[in-house]
């Protein structure tokens, strides 16, 4: 679903991401808040992404 609804970008292909994050990306920005930015970095910038190394 999200393959489709994305235009072809597949998001389970990135890791760490599955159903749940992708359906809650679908519900919280949508395809056209997702198009409002030209790069995946812009995408990103507000993210706190980053992995706890032990």
């Amino acid at each position: 679903m999200s393959y489709q609804y994305f235009e072809g970008v597949d998001l389970m292909a990135i890791e760490g991401v599955n159903e749940s994050t992708v359906m809650t990306l679908i519900s919280e920005v949508g395809l056209e808040g997702i198009k409002k930015f030209e790069t995946a970095k812009q995408f990103t910038s507000g993210f706190d992404l980053h992995q706890t190394i032990k």
